[in-house]
């Protein structure tokens, strides 16, 4: 499982083991491996989410877990220039964060959950998996409450993603449907027949920097890219939703000055050369 950091310097990447790695995304700090954070059971979703105009400094992470088919959200807040960090941050020499410094909190599910989204710092969407319902709820100062449910999926299972702009929520699973609505009003979805369920159905879906498309795989070998048609709303509904292409357009600029630097460094480095292995060469002579 695997979350990029909105704003590019981040990369969360988690596993069945139960670790959480967060490394630098950028050439220049030489993909450095920054630090850890550990979680109940098997990782099954991460989401972060960074507010550049609001916490420059800070992003907040998402992790849902499950073990013997119980469920736990992990959430915390983590430094942007995590590079930069003292010892403190850290809690022992393999570099754990420290949960007090990320403010992290631990919370227990009544059901059990299959992914986990980021809508604002506090509010996340899931999926029930044995109600087959969509899930929004709250997570702040250790008390997580829901605060509304969708019917969701007809078979059991699936995944919730939010819009870049965090207006959009797009549900996907096994039955091969897409379901789109938005935050505000889950209870109304419009929902698109996409992949076989005959066999697997929907295995991944991703909206569009601009959220104006969205990718689709399917366990049925096809990858299928989906793009708004806005031909029968009125103007003022197209400006609302357009307001997506704005939000985007001020990620690009807040990006634009990291990857001219990152591109500069990635033209002055040595090729990446195939991993020796040990022992390789007494193999061959052998």
């Amino acid at each position: 499982v695997v979350s990029t950091q909105s704003t590019g310097k981040l990369l969360f990447t988690g596993s069945d083991d139960g670790h959480v790695i967060i490394l630098d995304t950028r050439a220049s700090n030489k993909f450095k491996c920054l630090g850890h954070i550990d979680v109940k059971g098997q990782v099954t979703g991460i989401a972060s989410l960074h507010q550049l105009k609001v916490e420059k400094e800070w992003c907040y992470l998402a992790v849902s877990s499950v073990v013997d088919n119980v469920s736990f959200i992990s959430h915390a807040k983590i430094p942007v220039d995590l590079h930069l960090q003292p010892k403190e941050a850290f809690d022992d020499d393999t570099f754990h964060m420290d949960p007090k410094f990320i403010n992290r909190t631990d919370c227990q599910l009544d059901f059990l959950a299959s992914s986990v989204a980021m809508v604002n710092p506090h509010t996340m969407a899931t999926v029930d998996v044995a109600k087959k319902m969509v899930v929004i709820f709250n997570l702040k100062d250790g008390q997580l409450s829901v605060t509304d449910k969708a019917n969701g999926h007809l078979l059991k299972g699936g995944a919730v993603v939010i819009s870049p702009h965090g207006k959009w929520a797009g549900s996907y699973g096994s039955d091969g449907q897409i379901i789109f609505r938005t935050v505000e009003d889950v209870q109304n979805s419009v929902s698109i027949p996409s992949h076989s369920h005959f066999l697997g159905g929907v295995s991944f879906l991703k909206f569009s920097h601009d959220g104006q498309q969205v990718l689709s795989c399917g366990k049925d070998g096809v990858i299928a890219l989906w793009k708004w048609n806005y031909d029968s709303l009125a103007t003022e509904e197209k400006a609302t939703v357009l307001g997506a292409v704005d939000a985007s357009r001020g990620r690009y600029a807040s990006l634009l000055g990291l990857r001219k630097e990152q591109d500069a460094v990635l033209q002055n480095m040595t090729a990446l050369s195939a991993l020796k292995v040990p022992g390789e060469d007494l193999a061959r002579e052998s």
